[in-house]
């Protein structure tokens, strides 16, 4: 009753499993949290009121979660609530397959729908003119963006919109795009 929840989240360092809890925590809980963490090579992030209230157990040295799209040189750091995709080889199947598909050519201007941290923006950037991705999440844009600049890629931009509404009104839909 105490304690109702606690989350997993998985990229290519250590995982980070987030504890949701109802009451202030002692400091002897705290410090069997830090053992534990260190026996089994995982962060601990606390969770004392509603989403927006995670942070690491250890503010002073939080590791970052990434994953990485080989293929498309490109690694995207994401926070432990963050919407990923959560298998690795299926993820990078999909991007695969998605950039077969649109065929995206160099001349390209693509735009990218619902795009979270960049998972398919990122890797459409590498082949196209431009890419613009919209996500209804302003900390998923805010991240990928940082993604963006992390590696190296001047050619997309970002907005926040909510895509489940009319969005007529926004520049990104009023122009003519090569791929969606």
């Amino acid at each position: 009753e105490r304690l109702p929840q606690v989350e997993i989240s998985v990229g290519e360092g250590r995982p980070v499993l987030v504890l949701r809890h109802l009451v202030p925590l002692v400091e002897d809980d705290l410090a069997k949290l830090r053992a534990f963490g260190e026996a089994e090579g995982m962060d601990w992030w606390l969770q004392p009121e509603g989403p927006d209230s995670i942070a690491p157990l250890d503010p002073a040295a939080p590791r970052q979660l990434h994953y990485s799209l080989p293929a498309e040189n490109v690694q995207l750091a994401f926070q432990p609530l963050d919407f990923i995709q959560v298998n690795g080889p299926l993820n990078r199947a999909m991007v695969a397959h998605a950039l077969q598909q649109l065929e995206v050519q160099p001349g390209d201007s693509v735009l990218d729908l619902f795009c979270g941290l960049g998972n398919f923006t990122l890797p459409l950037a590498r082949h196209a003119r431009e890419v613009h991705g919209v996500e209804g999440d302003v900390g998923l844009v805010a991240r990928a963006r940082a993604n963006a600049e992390a590696n190296g890629l001047t050619n997309v931009t970002f907005s926040v919109a909510n895509l489940f509404e009319p969005v007529n009104d926004f520049a990104w839909a009023k122009r003519p795009w090569d791929k969606v």
